[in-house]
């Protein structure tokens, strides 16, 4: 007989359907869909459960047919007079120090570098920019003063001559509206330069902080870490697609009543009103954003035993001497 295919599930690709809280703890249920390959013996295992769970506490049980896989009418298990298609033949709770996958790592390492390159290229583009707006703003600030100062004549420095532009007050004018247009238009691309300048460092020094991030998990990465995984062994007799549902306890989790009392006599007739609700609190390590939830005031930490029945004495009655 060829070994059982093995399966590895994250515990994030099953979602939470449900969850049930106590006053101590909560019970979860996830479920999961599964299509064999071939038939025969098949392991799945759910990795990744969190250090509250109980591992005494673990169940699986089949919901229903996958319906890709199987006609509407047999969907469901309860109501299908056909065989079913699989059996869960052992449920186990192990503890396996495993080394994550860095493959992600690399790509998300890749897109970072690409990102820095692409900031450096971006960056020297817009300081060569930036030099020649200011290069145009001393050119026009030097054609001012060429236009409007006097220059010396000969090697005499008193003997000046006129400023090019001459006593002509329009001219002057002309010129000086055309510097103040001038400066504008540059003061304006040097503030947009700047701006751009300074969204890309900001780029740029986020990717550099993803790449120092990158370089933690790598280094995480090579030591290997406990993984808390669910196995389960199931034995296909056709190669049907499953639904699966995973229960199990966890600690570091409970809710409290709360009340809300309200009294009210603005209106004719005072009024007072009770407010019941549940308090609940959870640090499990556990997701349990958008389930739905129950609260229970049952105490499952102490247990379904029944009491031991009373102890009754047997007697003869002996016969008179």
């Amino acid at each position: 007989m060829p070994p059982p295919s093995s399966n590895i599930l994250l515990l994030k690709d099953c979602p939470v359907k449900r969850v049930t809280v106590y006053c101590d703890r909560a019970e979860v249920t996830r479920e999961f869909s599964f299509t064999p390959n071939q038939q025969g013996s098949v392991l799945i295992s759910v990795s990744g459960l969190t250090e509250y769970a109980d591992k005494d506490s673990i169940r699986v049980k089949l919901v229903r047919l996958s319906p890709s896989s199987a006609p509407a009418e047999q969907n469901d298990i309860k109501n299908s007079s056909d065989k079913c298609p699989v059996v869960i033949e052992e449920v186990s709770f192990d503890i396996n120090y495993r080394t994550k996958d860095a493959t992600a790592m690399g790509a998300k390492e890749a897109k970072a570098n690409a990102i820095l390159e692409e900031c450096k290229n971006r960056k020297a583009a817009l300081e060569a920019e930036k030099a020649r707006v200011q290069q145009q703003d001393q050119l026009v600030n030097g054609y001012l003063r060429s236009m409007l100062m006097p220059t010396c004549s000969g090697n005499s420095p008193t003997a000046g001559v006129a400023p090019p532009i001459g006593a002509d007050l329009d001219a002057v004018g002309r010129l000086l509206e055309f510097h103040s247009k001038q400066s504008t238009s540059l003061d304006h691309k040097l503030a947009d330069i700047e701006r751009a300048l300074g969204e890309v460092e900001a780029k740029a020094a986020a990717a550099a902080e993803d790449l120092r991030q990158l370089a933690v998990e790598k280094k995480s990465c090579a030591r290997p870490a406990a993984s808390r995984d669910v196995t389960i062994l199931l034995n296909f007799s056709r190669t049907q697609g499953v639904v699966l549902e995973l229960t199990y306890l966890v600690r570091n989790a409970c809710w409290t009543p709360s009340y809300d009392l309200r009294a009210s006599a603005l209106a004719t007739v005072p009024a007072l009103s009770l407010m019941y609700f549940g308090v609940v609190r959870q640090s499990s390590g556990e997701d349990w954003t958008d389930v739905k939830l129950e609260l229970s005031t049952a105490a499952p930490a102490a247990g379904g035993s029944p009491p031991l029945p009373t102890t009754l004495t047997a007697g003869w009655k002996q016969p008179a001497s």
